[in-house]
């Protein structure tokens, strides 16, 4: 599914709803696309698979430079309630999607929850390495909770190898103790 298709898709949709402002939305869906082409010039609707709603809209809004209309977020809306179909890797294959997917950086990240105001913190692999974060949300520095995930790993990895030395010290004792009372037995007879 093409841009194309999407936009058509969305138009006749509009169109047959019976919408008293369907002209209204028709108009925030050229802006909407406008806006897009301006922000990706090569823009083809592939893009929006792999970006977020919220993201894409936030985006809109900073290239409009103020918030978006009504009719403006609802047609992001219907845009997204559109893009699963293409998200299927049978119509990936089938639209040479593939390549481009590809070929987007992904980084990973892992998420936490921050402990002063407990919200959901993604902490990106460039941030792994560092002592201290900030929570943008709510502004406290917090140790960088990845670290010491890490260093309860390796005291989890010690305290393992530490009960394992110890259960082979237990047995070469047990060993030891049964060749003592061995031999106590055979001086005795």
């Amino acid at each position: 599914m093409t841009w194309t298709d999407l936009k058509e898709s969305i138009t006749q949709d509009y169109r047959s709803r019976g919408l008293k402002d369907a002209q209204a939305r028709l108009n925030a869906l050229k802006r909407v696309e406008s806006m897009l082409f301006e922000i990706f010039p090569d823009f083809d609707g592939i893009v929006l698979c792999n970006m977020d709603k919220d993201d894409l809209k936030q985006i809109l809004e900073s290239k409009k430079g103020k918030k978006l209309s009504g009719s403006e977020n609802n047609v992001v809306n219907e845009i997204y309630n559109r893009l699963p179909v293409i998200r299927s890797q049978s119509e990936i294959d089938e639209y040479g999607m593939q390549q481009y997917i590809n070929n987007v950086p992904v980084e990973r990240f892992k998420v936490y929850i921050c402990p002063h105001c407990f919200i959901s913190l993604e902490i990106k692999e460039s941030l792994w390495d560092e002592d201290y974060i900030v929570c943008l949300n709510c502004g406290n520095t917090i140790r960088n909770p990845v670290i010491e995930e890490q260093n309860l790993q390796k005291i989890s990895r010690l305290q393992t190898a530490g009960e394992l030395i110890w259960d082979i010290w237990k047995t070469i004792l047990v060993v030891i103790l049964m060749i003592f009372v061995s031999v106590a037995i055979l001086k005795a007879l």
